[in-house]
């Protein structure tokens, strides 16, 4: 390939650099689980709140219950890998029922809260918190809220930032570099087959790990995973920016490497997981539930990706070659970024 201009590389450096600040977004947890209650109606609770960290900085985020409620935390917190984790205690008359729970400061964020609510009889409310939607009313008439895990799925796939440019790298893989010189619809038509191929072997992946580690059959150090999820994220710009003539291991056999990989993103699902949890007594359904979510989330973005190839199929054989360069370049970058990053924290 030929060099970009030193004016674009320079812009390209330091957009990358900005954008892999941005560690991947781990959900929050609270959890409030009914110990005891007297005949008028008051109940007592103890909650446990993971309060999630991104690299080195903790989000400003705290719990809130409604007034009827008294709540007290612990100002210990107990240190996670990626959270530091609060308990506490909570009472509230005449009990939870037709209350509402508040995560304060999740409007500023891009992060997420499972909501767990047990209570004393063995039913179970789950809700997603999130910047739109930061409470939940718990219902007079209680039920097992197990699609919130279909919609943690979709979330964590979006914000996974590291995943999702797996997957956005695997499809400029497919159809094709800047160096390609047909229109993006003939890559498309050609190559259709191969990239469901792919993606398919992804998925069924990812899904293989993420099942044994979740139910703790096959468990893996969480740093060095991420350290190389971010490493086959490089591998794959380098192919990517590579001559056609001269194809790699990877553009040769996609959906091979793709299944290779997709093993150890299966474990970095799982230790998003990890730091939450699945309800135990419905373990199966929820990792089906949350499974199928990061699969809607993963369609969702490889369909529009290739909608927006084939509307703007005329303006990008318009641009220069430079420019067609400039995504892989900056994928490249945020890649060794995180793995030198990866590398240092858990060294």
């Amino acid at each position: 390939m030929k060099h970009l201009p030193s004016t674009a590389c320079t812009i390209i450096a330091l957009f990358a650099i900005g954008f892999a600040e941005a560690h991947e977004i781990r959900p929050g947890l609270l959890e409030v689980e009914e110990v005891a209650s007297d005949l008028d109606g008051t109940a007592w609770f103890r909650t446990s709140w993971k309060l999630p960290r991104t690299g080195y900085a903790t989000l400003k985020l705290a719990p809130a219950f409604s007034s009827s409620c008294q709540y007290i935390q612990d100002p210990l917190p107990e240190a996670l890998l990626a959270a530091f984790r609060f308990a506490g205690t909570l009472e509230c008359a005449p009990g939870l029922e037709g209350t509402t729970i508040t995560v304060d400061g999740l409007q500023a964020t891009l992060t997420d809260t499972l909501l767990r609510v047990r209570f004393a009889d063995g039913e179970e409310f789950q809700a997603l918190l999130n910047a739109s939607n930061p409470s939940a009313r718990i219902p007079e008439a209680r039920s097992i809220g197990l699609p919130a895990c279909f919609t943690l799925g979709v979330t964590h796939m979006l914000y996974g930032i590291d995943h999702l440019l797996f997957v956005l790298g695997l499809i400029l893989l497919i159809l094709g570099g800047p160096q390609d010189a047909r229109s993006p619809r003939q890559r498309i038509l050609s190559r259709v087959g191969v990239l469901t191929a792919t993606v398919t072997s992804f998925t069924l992946a990812h899904s293989i790990t993420l099942a044994l580690a979740v139910l703790d059959l096959v468990t893996l150090s969480q740093g060095p995973v991420e350290t190389v999820i971010a490493l086959s994220i490089v591998l794959l710009a380098c192919e990517i920016a590579r001559d056609p003539k001269r194809q790699g291991l990877v553009a040769r056999r996609p959906w091979q490497v793709a299944f290779v990989f997709g093993l150890l993103h299966g474990f970095g699902f799982a230790g998003a997981l990890a730091e939450i949890g699945l309800p135990q007594e419905s373990l199966a359904v929820a990792l089906l539930l949350f499974n199928l979510g990061v699969e809607a989330g993963q369609l969702g973005v490889i369909g529009c990706v290739l909608i927006a190839f084939a509307a703007f199929a005329s303006l990008l054989s318009r641009l220069p070659k430079f420019i067609h360069a400039a995504p892989v370049y900056a994928v490249g970058i945020i890649a060794c970024y995180w793995t030198l990053d990866r590398v240092q924290q858990f060294m």
